[in-house]
């Protein structure tokens, strides 16, 4: 399994900004209107842990403790148009050092949705074709850096029939959703804080524990 994680600019707005807002800012921010670049660093100055990035870093870190025990996890980090942070695979007995490189990932730039999910199945065994492998996606937006992950999404299920993508939106958008439809996969829209990790176990293939059943 491998997590592909957003870390564009707008990974630092606050979880509650509403989709009008934030579509009325980058829309601004792109036409190059003073006020919304103006609103748009406002807006990422939020104080750290109500960020989108903080709680998908959160939701991310606890679904790795509950995948299962045989289950190697792979991390790529997309947030730049010149390219992604790709981290290979973490062993079960590795999964402290891949959770801090997790907790340290912060918002940057560009959004290459396309170039992380080729990035993610190309880290993924090679040798057959049909077995089956699982990306889960954790993403707010589209992809910004001129490729369409769409008919990305389409080529790599072409290459690996058993390729899956799961993605958990964390906003109420439906911009990555051909990911999952391209690929048999299924999406996930968080969108409160408390969908969250549901979503994120959900895309993993994990049941989520019930609040009463949950260990203190």
């Amino acid at each position: 399994m491998v997590f592909a994680l957003d870390a564009s600019g707008s990974m630092g707005f606050p979880f509650g900004l509403s989709d009008q807002d934030e579509a009325a800012i980058l829309a601004g921010v792109r036409r190059g209107d003073p006020s919304a670049i103006a609103r748009a660093r406002q807006v990422a100055n939020t104080r750290q842990g109500d960020r989108r990035i903080d709680h998908a870093r959160n939701a991310m870190s606890t679904a790795l403790d509950r995948l299962p025990g045989d289950v190697d996890a792979g991390l790529v980090v997309f947030g730049d148009c010149k390219g992604t942070d790709n981290f290979s695979f973490f062993k079960p007995a590795e999964r402290d050092r891949l959770r801090g490189i997790v907790q340290g990932i912060e918002p940057r730039q560009g959004t290459p949705l396309a170039r992380g999910i080729e990035r993610a199945a190309n880290m993924m065994a090679a040798d057959d074709p049909k077995r089956p492998a699982v990306i889960v996606v954790l993403s707010d937006g589209h992809d910004s850096c001129g490729a369409d992950p769409c008919a990305a999404a389409r080529a790599l299920k072409a290459r690996k029939p058993g390729l899956v993508i799961n993605v958990v939106q964390v906003t109420n958008g439906d911009s990555a959703s051909c990911l999952a439809r391209e690929t048999g996969g299924k999406v996930f829209n968080a969108t409160d804080v408390g969908g969250l990790l549901p979503a994120v176990q959900k895309a993993t293939g994990q049941a989520p524990v019930p609040a009463e059943c949950r260990k203190p």
